[in-house]
């Protein structure tokens, strides 16, 4: 029960943190389109196929 309570407490924490952050920050937006821009375009550079990336991900969920 204590590691469930830590947990929630560290989620608020975040939430507040990343509040706080988007309130300061006017560019987050601009910020956080870059980073996902990037990561769609290293996708585009992998060998993976999506089903074959789907299934490594189902396999090492079940680990």
């Amino acid at each position: 029960m204590e590691e469930k309570k830590l947990n929630q407490k560290q989620r608020m924490q975040f939430v507040e943190q990343w509040a706080n952050y988007v309130k300061e920050n006017t560019d987050w937006s601009r910020q956080q389109a870059k980073l996902i821009n990037s990561m769609l375009k290293n996708s585009k550079n992998s060998s993976l196929s999506k089903e074959d990336y789907l299934e490594l991900k189902e396999k090492s969920e079940k680990c």
